[in-house]
């Protein structure tokens, strides 16, 4: 017997295949309209403690009937869309059709009175829209106004005033 008579089919000698081949194969199998369906259900109910496509829709921006689409698996879904969702997620675009993305999914806050979000007046959603350049100039804005009332608040202190 030679060594690789274990890898013989019909008498034909074969390379087995890898783990990672096998694990490819398998994966290559996934409904990833089901999988995004899951995440999205997982997300509204971290979200809203429930289904609710309306809601949902509302928030990210997506059309109610592409809500309905998604939720039914009857539709191809563009990059526009998933990037809607996963800023919702608070996750990546392409995290949204990784299958069990919502096992792992912290609890999204939906209000600005939460804790999370200090800013009554301002919506989170539309903070989030903003591009990371946008966000940078308020971000720095609001940190040379924070300056500026530590340093009349100093020198308040100093005054007695």
């Amino acid at each position: 017997m030679f060594i690789g008579a274990d890898h013989t089919a019909y008498g034909t000698p074969y390379q087995p295949l890898s783990v990672g081949d096998l694990k490819y194969r398998s994966e290559m199998k996934i409904d990833i309209k089901n999988v995004l369906w899951d995440n999205v259900s997982a997300l509204m109910d971290s979200r809203y403690k429930k289904e609710n496509l309306t809601q949902m829709a509302k928030d990210s921006g997506v059309g109610n009937g592409t809500m309905t689409r998604i939720k039914n698996q009857e539709t191809s879904v563009g990059i526009d869309t998933l990037e809607k969702l996963a800023v919702i997620a608070k996750v990546k675009p392409w995290q949204l059709i990784q299958p069990n993305m919502g096992a792992g999914l912290e609890s999204v806050k939906t209000d600005s009175t939460s804790g999370d979000w200090p800013f009554e007046d301002v919506d989170i959603e539309r903070w989030n829209r903003l591009s990371e350049r946008q966000k940078g100039v308020i971000e720095k804005a609001m940190n040379d106004a924070l300056d500026q009332l530590e340093m009349g608040q100093h020198q308040a202190n100093r005054t007695g005033t």
